[in-house]
């Protein structure tokens, strides 16, 4: 093993190496948030590379996005989202070789799978700078087993972290509750979206999308997001159903792809409705999508700050979303959307059909969203992120 004063960065004028470690780069928030950093935090100053690990045909994969923009990649096959010890043992060796060899400054994680291993491996290569941005804790979701364990697990590997990075201030005192770190390593890098794609989308594409999709006018509600458990697609289900028993001018949209977009495509089969609830897919061109919505909706059973929701506000869409993470920081009920804080689909029902059967409120609601989401421009994380690289790779020289 290198000494400790191997792996310092050099005082030469070369560029920082930065590595992200993510367990799949799919079409998603964390996944998009990692590409936008690797891609835009300074490249003069800063050489960025992503490790993840293979996608399934299902997800989306960013891949082709990312060669052509000549975005440096490692795939590690055995890194995967769910616990596996054998392939978890793989991954963690793969790493230590892969940043002992690539003598990375920086080591940035993202998600608590890939952040828990990848802060392991990185601190037994000795990284001078490792740290973890919290997209989301999910430190209330499964067992209490699970849940206890899990966040014994982030108390640990918290001791090998530079600086915990947050979207949302709900998140962080969702550490301080449950003792994840110290307050000397938190720091606010907040959200957001590339605004310009989606106030400037392409709006003859978006009228070829809703013939596509087989819409003619019928109102639209739907919702953009991996299809997981996070994102409750079966309550969505549930949701969409309600609906459709009071109306029979609606078609429910999921736009995204997960491990469990076959089984709710089969689902929707199965019930007779997968004309009017339909799961498209991974797509490239969420925002002409998102541009056919009257009503975006979120049922997620936790988030960190949903991007997908910025997305729908920059587009001029009421939302209606769970109260959950960093929502009550986004969003304000009655202005720019509805909250829903019970759990109980009934209550989206009544939201969605308010917003349906009103669309001055609609229009009002969304107008007041698209102000808000002026405030979430992905690059002012770009600009935090960077400043943030330069201050701790000064201090561990």
């Amino acid at each position: 093993m290198r000494s400790s004063n191997s792996m310092k960065p050099s005082s030469s004028n070369r560029r920082t190496k930065v590595c992200h470690i993510i367990a799949k780069m799919v079409y998603g928030g964390a996944s998009l948030g990692t590409l936008h950093l690797a891609e835009r935090v300074d490249p003069e100053r800063f050489h960025s590379t992503i490790i993840c690990g293979h996608q399934s045909e299902n997800e989306g994969e960013l891949f082709n996005i990312m060669q052509k923009r000549r975005v440096n990649v490692i795939v590690i096959p055995a890194m995967v989202r769910e616990i596996y010890p054998l392939k978890d043992f793989v991954t963690l060796m793969k790493l230590i070789a892969i940043i002992k060899k690539y003598r990375y400054d920086i080591v940035h994680v993202h998600g608590s799978k890939a952040g828990t291993i990848g802060r392991l491996a990185a601190a037994i290569a000795r990284v001078p700078v490792i740290l973890y941005t919290v997209h989301g804790w999910g430190l209330k979701a499964g067992t209490i087993v699970t849940r206890v364990l899990f966040r014994c697990i982030e108390r640990v590997v918290s001791h090998f972290t530079t600086r915990i990075l947050f979207q949302t201030h709900s998140d962080i005192n969702e550490a301080r509750v449950y003792e994840i770190g110290r307050e000397e390593q938190y720091v606010f890098i907040g959200n957001g979206i590339d605004l310009e794609r989606f106030i400037n989308y392409r709006r003859k594409h978006s009228l070829a999308v809703r013939r596509e999709l087989g819409l003619a006018g019928q109102k639209v509600v739907g919702t953009v997001g991996r299809v997981s458990g996070q994102k409750n697609p079966v309550g969505f289900v549930d949701i969409a159903q309600y609906v459709l028993k009071k109306r029979d001018d609606v078609v429910f949209i999921f736009v995204g792809g997960g491990e469990l977009l076959h089984e709710m495509r089969a689902l929707v089969k199965q019930m007779n409705c997968d004309d009017r609830i339909l799961f498209i897919g991974p797509r490239d061109d969420v925002a002409e999508i998102l541009a056919l919505f009257d009503v975006f909706i979120l049922p997620s059973l936790w988030e960190g700050m949903p991007r997908s929701v910025i997305e729908a506000m920059a587009l001029s869409k009421p939302v209606v979303v769970n109260r959950i993470g960093g929502i009550d920081e986004l969003i304000q009920d009655g202005e720019h959307g509805l909250i829903v804080s019970e759990d109980d689909p009934q209550i989206f029902v009544e939201k969605i059909c308010f917003l349906l059967e009103n669309p001055n409120i609609r229009q009002k609601m969304g107008g007041h969203g698209y102000v808000r989401s002026r405030d979430f421009d992905f690059g002012n994380v770009i600009k935090k992120t960077a400043t943030l690289y330069a201050q701790l790779i000064r201090k561990s020289v």
